[in-house]
């Protein structure tokens, strides 16, 4: 970054949805109407590396990180991911960045909160997962008046 540059939250979109498959295509339609190409992709998610395991959320990331032609990275650090993929970002040398939000395959999610022990299972008051979708895309740029400005993150 240089400078006089901030890191500016420029576009943002989530969305709870139905179904795996009515989510991703979701998230390809919103995605096809970005104006911009990323620098940079980082797909997090809660759920660990877990989600990967769906053939359609590993074929979609594959897919998105072969569209955009530019590094990508998973993230997952169990609820702070966001956060983390934002410290990722701040410490790259891209300009820009899509951070992919996927919280998806609720049985999956749910079966590691629950193995964990913070889930609903077997009297557990717990965590309940709820299949949603998102992106936020992140810049290193100057601020302008009606920006949204990242001035710190912290886990």
């Amino acid at each position: 970054m240089q400078s006089n540059d901030q890191m500016i939250l420029s576009q943002y979109w989530a969305e709870k949805i139905d179904s795996v498959n009515h989510g991703l295509a979701l998230l390809r339609t919103k995605l096809s109407e970005l104006t911009e190409k990323p620098n940079q992709v980082i797909f997090v998610s809660a759920g660990e590396i877990k989600p990967l395991l769906n053939p359609y959320i590993l074929t979609f990331c594959k897919d998105i990180s072969h569209n955009f032609e530019c590094k990508a990275d998973f993230i997952s650090a169990a609820c702070t991911s966001l956060h983390a993929s934002i410290f990722h970002f701040n410490n790259s040398k891209s300009h820009n960045c899509l951070v992919i939000l996927l919280e998806l395959d609720q049985t999956l999610q749910q079966g590691c909160l629950n193995a964990l022990g913070v889930g609903d299972s077997d009297g557990q008051d717990g965590l309940i997962v709820n299949d949603c979708i998102g992106f936020c895309f992140l810049e290193k740029r100057v601020a302008h008046n009606q920006d949204i400005v990242i001035e710190q993150c912290q886990i």
